[in-house]
Parts: structure tokens; C-alpha cells; sequence
């Protein structure tokens, strides 16, 4: 299941890096769902500016349910963590160009997103 957890718009509030086109940070965050012991959740945070034209901060949530009860392990897995991002982002990206298209603006298409890479990150940091 995904959800649009929270979103602000607002127009013409870019920065100077924006002027010819998009510039967006990406947060990631897999978690355990406290009530449902076989669901976890991954949580996009997004802050796009586009063309100094508008400014996009949303969250972004996608639930994933599998029939066993999932442990703390499980959501540090490579699975959870690379396949499960992967799997919604494109969703999350899909939502965002037909939102910015449909509120009358040229539509923000998010690039791809390397989620190996930010998976290995994630595993040196938590390694220490």
C-alpha cells in the first residue's frame, strides 16, 4: 500500500542552483510497523525545487506485508532496504510529475536513484 503522508507545496521558491532546472535531496527511512508484527514501512522524504518556478517537501510511504512476522534483522536486510525502495520509487516519482503537471507547471520528473549505493552507506555507518 502507498501513501502521501504529508506535502507543501509552494510556488516560486527555488534557490539560485535552480534557476535551469531541478535540484531535490532524498531521505530514506525502513521501519517496523509497531502494531503489525509482518509489516514494514518505507518512508520517502522529498524536497524538490524546480526551475525556481516551485518547492515540493513530502513524505512519501509505502507498507509492505509479508505472511511472517518480520524481524529487526528483516528490515536491515538487503531486501528491505534496496528491493523495497526500488519497488515504490517509481510510484513516488510517477505522483510527483503528475502532480506538478496537473497543478500547471512543467512536470518534475525525479531522476533514478541508486539504492546499492545508499544501502552500503547505511551498512559502513551502522558497522562502527
Amino acid at each position: 500500500m502507498l501513501r502521501l503522508d504529508k506535502l507543501d507545496m509552494s510556488e516560486g521558491l527555488g534557490t539560485e542552483e535552480t534557476t535551469e532546472g531541478s535540484a531535490y535531496k532524498l531521505g530514506l527511512n525502513v521501519f517496523q510497523d509497531a502494531i503489525r508484527p509482518n509489516t514494514f514501512g518505507v518512508l520517502f522524504e522529498i524536497d524538490l525545487a524546480h526551475h525556481r518556478e516551485f518547492r515540493i517537501q513530502l513524505h512519501y510511504l509505502a507498507w509492505f506485508e509479508s505472511q511472517q512476522t518480520i524481524s529487526k534483522e528483516d528490515v536491515e536486510s538487503p531486501f528491505s532496504r534496496i528491493n523495497a525502495p526500488a519497488i515504490a520509487f517509481p510510484y513516488l516519482r510517477s505522483f510527483v510529475s503528475l502532480l506538478t503537471l496537473n497543478s500547471g507547471f512543467r512536470p518534475a520528473i525525479l531522476p533514478t536513484f541508486n539504492f546499492v549505493k545508499m544501502y552500503k552507506e547505511f551498512s559502513a555507518v551502522n558497522s562502527k
